[in-house]
């Protein structure tokens, strides 16, 4: 799949921001330089981040699909991998110093993508106001555990744990 040169350009702008951001705080060498941007995955993985070769793929159907959510967190999150990765080449793949990377770039400290191959993403949101957006199969999955548990909302994730969580 093709992926339309404005969307591309939108992407690498949103890097090279990522970039002066990081810039500001660590120096230019945990910013590193424009890494290679290639729009070849396919499956469920929406980015991919090889840290040692300054490189990220990305999913042109999601991209296209998803554009706003996905530049502003995927995008980020795979950039987020090649910075932590060069401030802490030791630290774990989504630990610390990534999540801290996620909170200085501005995007939700999230590590699974909600996006869905048939296009269609259902809302949540728990008794506190928290909001989630759910694949189609976890909807399901959600769903059922309702109707097994008398109606009652049942499904917690990270975002907020007090099990509250119902369709919107």
């Amino acid at each position: 799949m093709k992926v339309d040169i404005n969307i591309q350009t939108e992407v690498n702008e949103t890097v090279e921001r990522c970039i002066e951001i990081v810039k500001a705080k660590w120096g230019s060498k945990v910013a590193g330089t424009m890494p290679r941007i290639e729009y070849n995955l396919k499956g469920k993985v929406a980015g991919y981040a090889y840290t040692r070769r300054n490189k990220i793929e990305l999913h042109p159907e999601f991209l296209s699909k998803y554009k706003d959510d996905y530049i502003s967190q995927t995008v980020v999150h795979e950039y987020a991998h090649l910075a932590a990765y060069r401030l802490n080449p030791k630290g774990a793949i989504h630990g610390d110093t990534f999540m801290s990377m996620m909170r200085l770039l501005g995007a939700r400290e999230e590590i699974y993508h909600f996006y869905s191959k048939e296009g269609v993403i259902h809302h949540w949101k728990c008794d506190h106001g928290v909001s989630m957006m759910l694949g189609v199969i976890q909807h399901k999955r959600a769903l059922k555990s309702m109707k097994a548990h008398n109606g009652k909302p049942g499904y917690s994730r990270r975002e907020c744990r007090c099990d509250t969580y119902r369709p919107v």
